[in-house]
C-alpha cells in the first residue's frame, strides 16, 4: 500500500471515528434526557402515592365517624321508638277514658254536672295495655270472659299524654 493510500484510509478511519464520537455523544444527551424524565415520573409518582395515602387515612376516619354517628343515631331511634311505645299506651288509656266520659256525659241529666256527681269507671283499670313494635295489645286484667273489640291497635296518634291520674269527683 502506498502512502496516499494510507493517508486516505486513515482519513477515512478518522472520519468514521468522528461520527462515532458524535453518534455517542448523541446517544448520551438522549439517554441523560431519557433519565430525567424518569426521575420525575418517579418524583410525580410518590407525590400521588402521598396524596392517595392521605386521602385512604382521611376516608377511614370519616368512616369511623360515620359508623359512630350511625350508632348513635340508631340508639337514638331505639329510645324514641320505646317513647312512642309508651306514649302509644298512654293514648289508647285517654281515649277510653274520652269515650266513657263522653258516654257518662250523654247519658247524664243536662242539670247533673261532674263536679256533683261521682263517676264510677268500671272498665278504665280492667285493661292491660301491652306493646310489641309499634302495635299495641288491649287485655282485660282481671276477667278473662269479657271480649274486646279491637284487641290490638296499629295508629300511633297520640291525643295527650299525662304523667298520673286525677281521680274524678
Amino acid at each position: 500500500m502506498d502512502l496516499e493510500t494510507a493517508l486516505q484510509v486513515i482519513k477515512s478511519l478518522e472520519q468514521q471515528l468522528d461520527e462515532l464520537e458524535d453518534a455517542e455523544k448523541e446517544y448520551e444527551n438522549e439517554m441523560e434526557e431519557v433519565i430525567e424524565n424518569l426521575k420525575k415520573e418517579v418524583v410525580q409518582k410518590n407525590q400521588e402515592l402521598s396524596s392517595n395515602k392521605k386521602q385512604i387515612v382521611d376516608l377511614e376516619i370519616r368512616v369511623d365517624e360515620l359508623e359512630t354517628q350511625n350508632a348513635v343515631l340508631l340508639n337514638r331511634n331505639e329510645n324514641l321508638q320505646a317513647e312512642n311505645d309508651q306514649h302509644l299506651e298512654k293514648n289508647v288509656l285517654l281515649e277510653h277514658e274520652l269515650a266513657y266520659m263522653k258516654e257518662t256525659l250523654s247519658t247524664s241529666s243536662p242539670s247533673t254536672t261532674i263536679e256533683h256527681k261521682k263517676i264510677r269507671r268500671p272498665d278504665v283499670d280492667d285493661f292491660k295495655v301491652t306493646t310489641s313494635g309499634s302495635t299495641l295489645f288491649i287485655s282485660p286484667l282481671q276477667d278473662r270472659s269479657k271480649q274486646i273489640q279491637h284487641p290490638q291497635v296499629s295508629i300511633s296518634k297520640v291525643i295527650s299524654t299525662t304523667s298520673k291520674r286525677m281521680p274524678l269527683s
